[in-house]
């Protein structure tokens, strides 16, 4: 199909410059009744694409149709047990590292072992944090001597 271009176009002036009294309302409302044009057409498009694909469903014989779910079962299937087995193999993976299951990545059973020591390597390697150590919990810090102790005195009025 040919495109409508009826509205006029700056572009193709041959002046090279773009004319001066173009009336813009009459330009924008021709745009939106072409859109409107298009959109019936792709609306009847949609509509002639729905009926060919009920049209292909309808002639496929029952023995295609359940072929066809059949395939579609047994591919979910396989997905779930690859899903179960990864999940397996990341359950023993944390179980020897000590690693949480949640952090395991990989496809594979020696991918996912793979991580799992590189992520128990890292953790080793990290320094923990300790609190501060105190000789005495239960005493009070020995402070020493402060120089200005006797001004604060003063100005204070501390005995």
């Amino acid at each position: 199909m040919a495109e409508d271009n009826s509205a006029p176009n700056a572009e193709n002036d041959s002046s090279g410059s773009p004319p001066e009294d173009i009336d813009w309302k009459a330009r924008y409302e021709a745009e939106l009744e072409r859109s409107k044009s298009w959109r019936g057409k792709a609306e009847a498009n949609k509509s002639a694409a729905d009926e060919l694909a009920a049209l292909k469903e309808s002639q496929l014989s029952e023995t295609q149709k359940l072929e066809a779910r059949a395939a579609r079962a047994e591919k979910e299937l396989n997905d779930l047990k690859t899903a179960q087995q990864r999940l397996t193999w990341r359950d023993e993976a944390a179980k020897k590292t000590g690693v949480p299951v949640d952090l395991l990545r990989g496809e594979t059973a020696e991918e996912i072992n793979a991580h799992a020591q590189a992520i128990k390597t890292y953790m080793a390697a990290q320094t923990k944090p300790s609190a501060a150590k105190v000789a005495d919990p239960a005493g009070t810090p020995d402070a020493a001597a402060n120089p200005n102790v006797g001004l604060l005195k003063q100005l204070f009025g501390g005995k």
